[in-house]
């Protein structure tokens, strides 16, 4: 799997877990704030540094949290995807966020991400950023 594999050994299962009767008027516009600002002071706590972090929580946020789908209730989600390459990325990102603004839809869930091509099978198709919204 590559030279990493002994600096990250396996991670342990779930430690959260969401209930099945979550209550709705939970997912809310403050909610979500107060959730955003928390998560992103955590991923800046070293700004500047590049760190070597795990894969999991890098590829897989959500997978920390078990059933983590129930949080949007019965309705469910709709998500966006897109890969946006590297030298279009500030235009692109700028434009996406400007629509969902404009229509005054919110994401509860974003998730920005700067990846370089490779060239084995798994490998990001190219050098740029995926985004996710939820």
């Amino acid at each position: 799997l590559g030279p990493d594999l002994e600096t990250f050994p396996r991670l342990r299962a779930s430690r959260l877990a969401v209930p099945e009767l979550f209550p709705g008027w939970l997912l809310n516009r403050a909610s979500m704030r107060v959730f955003n600002e928390l998560y992103f002071r955590r991923g800046a706590a070293h700004p500047g540094k590049p760190r070597l972090v795990h894969w999991d929580p890098y590829f897989f946020p959500l997978d920390a949290i078990a059933d983590w789908n129930r949080i949007y209730g019965r309705r469910g989600f709709v998500q966006y995807q897109c890969v946006i390459p590297l030298d279009r990325a500030r235009r692109v990102l700028a434009e996406i966020l400007d629509r969902v603004s404009r229509r005054g839809d919110a994401s509860f869930l974003a998730v920005l991400k700067q990846l370089g091509e490779g060239s084995g099978p798994m490998s990001f198709p190219l050098r740029g950023y995926t985004l996710t919204m939820d």
